[in-house]
């Protein structure tokens, strides 16, 4: 076996060489602003939501539950 075969190349190319491996880079915290935005879209999509839901109550102002419902949960 010849000797050069097993040394490494010293004329490989920059991409024939294997890079060192990339760290991520964390995702910066949004400024302020942007953050405050968020939190109040956010909150907006929460109480849209909410507020298409329509309950029924009765005089007690309880969620009534069918018979099954209540005999399930014990009551």
């Amino acid at each position: 076996m010849h000797a050069s075969c097993c040394r490494p190349l010293h004329n490989a190319s920059k991409r024939d060489r294997k890079s060192p491996p990339r760290r991520k880079q964390r995702n910066a915290a949004p400024p302020a602003a942007e953050a405050f935005n968020l939190h109040l879209l956010a909150q907006s999509q929460r109480m849209r939501m909410l507020g298409m839901l329509l309950l029924p109550l009765d005089a007690e102002y309880a969620i009534p539950l069918p018979a099954r419902a209540r005999c399930e949960r014990g009551m």
